[in-house]
């Protein structure tokens, strides 16, 4: 006899306590029937890549760019308003070569990627100054989207491997809809995982997404629900 467990919450760790309590009086499975959300993943996120710093005058300026999901035509549309450009006068232009993947960047200040939450990184540039007036090339390719896969971590499980490490990964996918649109994620094959043995009885379930990195996702508060089916080996 298979048992069902949904958790919910608005942040990527969903945590249950159980009871009355499952005993686990032989060896047990667990996997994942369903995972419910809206793709609110933000590329770029206060307090980790949303400063643009720049010099005028002499003196460095700051923009903080709202916690968001952004195309590179959305940055640049942010920071041509920050910078009070206009169609005569373009303070800034931000482009992507979609032959090199890479962005271009000018500007009429000097720009500072130094501080480590700079928006650097996401367009491909190391930390350094860019002088004015001058046409850049980004270092490395564009890295726009920065969760390309989801894992679905459970406390319960210990039987997968990654990079030789065991882990309590239960299930991983790419996210395929673009931001604001719904993650519904019913696998047409359930992939099983052992239930640790050493347990005897489950009195608290927790599941936490994270992604390629095995950092906790940012979902910005939106609703997750995750089905679980335990059932028998």
């Amino acid at each position: 006899m298979s048992i069902t467990l949904t958790l919910a919450s608005r942040s990527s760790v969903l945590e249950q306590d159980i009871s009355p309590e499952i005993v686990l009086d032989r060896p047990y499975s667990l996997a994942l029937i369903g995972l419910y959300t809206y793709n609110s993943i933000p590329n770029i996120e206060e307090g980790r890549n949303n400063k643009f710093s720049y010099l005028k005058d002499g003196s460095l300026h700051e923009i903080l760019i709202p916690e968001g999901a952004y195309e590179i035509t959305d940055i640049e549309k942010f920071l041509q308003t920050s910078l009070k450009s206009t169609d005569k006068d373009e303070v800034i232009s931000l482009k992507p070569n979609n032959n090199t993947l890479k962005c271009m960047l000018k500007c009429q200040y000097e720009i500072d990627f130094t501080a480590k939450d700079s928006i650097a990184s996401l367009l491909g540039f190391s930390n350094k100054k860019l002088a004015a007036n001058t046409l850049h090339s980004s270092d490395r390719p564009v890295d726009i989207v920065r969760v390309n896969l989801i894992r679905v971590e459970c406390n319960l499980v210990f039987g997968s491997y990654l990079n030789s490490k065991q882990t309590h990964v239960l299930y991983e996918f790419k996210p395929t809809v673009d931001p604001g649109y719904a993650i519904s994620v019913t696998p047409a094959h359930l992939i099983y995982q052992k239930v640790q043995e050493n347990l005897g009885s489950i009195r608290h379930i927790s599941v936490q997404l994270t992604d390629q990195n095995s950092e906790p996702i940012n979902f910005r508060g939106e609703e997750i629900i995750v089905r679980l089916e335990l059932k028998p080996c």
